[in-house]
């Protein structure tokens, strides 16, 4: 959980902080698969996707049933991070369960980032709906 320190946001107080408004927006890297949401019977909705400059990025949103209210089944959220080659660097999942789920589900994904220092930087995020 993040924690707010001084005036400014971090993970851990051993980390240094930065101000919120110094994350590097990484929304416009995000691949959707409008197919698999269609097949799913969902959408995402309020999707924002940063670096937060400490090693980590973060993707959050809102899952939303198509139609209604309910989700027809289970669904993993998947977050998929690759670098320039189009190799699968990392992945991240949140589960929404048909049975507690009711009009959306916010959720928050991280990709951990640091231990790549020195290497291919992230250059795709993709974004996608799974059966459970």
């Amino acid at each position: 959980d993040s924690v707010f320190f001084s005036g400014y946001w971090t993970n851990r107080l051993s980390e240094p902080a930065r101000p919120r408004d110094m994350n590097i927006d990484l929304t416009n890297k995000i691949e959707f698969l409008p197919v698999f949401e269609e097949q799913i019977g969902v959408r995402f909705e309020a999707i924002y996707a940063y670096d937060d400059g400490c090693g980590h990025i973060y993707v959050n949103g809102e899952l939303h049933p198509s139609h209604g209210v309910h989700l027809s089944q289970s669904v993993e959220v998947v977050l998929c991070a690759y670098d320039s080659k189009g190799r699968l660097i990392e992945k991240s999942t949140a589960w929404c369960t048909a049975e507690s789920f009711f009009g959306f589900e916010a959720f928050s994904l991280i990709i951990l980032t640091h231990s790549r220092d020195g290497l291919d930087p992230i250059a795709k995020l993709r974004l996608f709906p799974k059966s459970m």
